[in-house]
């Protein structure tokens, strides 16, 4: 599916303020760590052959999130 422009509602300012992560690391490790509980509710897509996870409860908050992995740009909004 493209992205269509004519659907976009483009203002001067942000309404939401954006999430641009600095770093990523793997679910497993993030798991061991406990830096994400096991039974936290993530979103899950696919960017330049990787998965990305994100945080369901940061997602609602920021509502859109931005970034690149492996020399892929991506963009989730929720």
């Amino acid at each position: 599916m493209q992205f269509d422009a004519t659907r976009a509602t483009l203002l001067d300012k942000a309404v939401f303020i954006p999430f641009y992560p600095t770093r990523t690391e793997a679910l497993s490790e993030a798991l061991k760590r406990r830096r994400i509980a096991a039974d936290t509710d993530v979103l899950v897509t696919e960017v330049g052959g990787a998965a990305l996870v994100l945080d369901s409860a940061q997602m609602s908050y920021h509502h859109v999130a931005q970034g690149e992995l492996n020399g892929e740009p991506w963009l989730v909004t929720f």
